[in-house]
């Protein structure tokens, strides 16, 4: 739990409001940065919503996973070294 809230006044934040909060702050970002896109006809700022979609899409896929278990760590760490033995 997160001391604090940046849309409620209770004190603490849950892990489901905290990845409430980041989509919804992604979504505001990239709709500020298309309308500055508009106001001053600058790619740079549409790159920069295509950023911040991207960055909430990759949350939302990041809140939806699982951790690894030590063995499947121990095998994905064996796979990147190449020493092919679990101890």
């Amino acid at each position: 739990m997160v001391q604090g809230s940046v849309t409620r006044h209770q004190g603490v934040m849950s892990e489901r409001e905290s990845i409430e909060a980041f989509i919804e702050g992604a979504k505001k970002a990239a709709s500020c940065a298309r309308e500055m896109a508009k106001e001053y006809s600058d790619p740079e700022w549409e790159d920069t919503a295509k950023m911040l979609d991207g960055m909430r899409v990759n949350g939302v896929q990041l809140s939806g996973m699982r951790g690894m278990s030590r063995l499947e760590t121990l095998m994905a760490a064996n796979m990147k070294t190449g020493a092919g033995i679990i101890q």
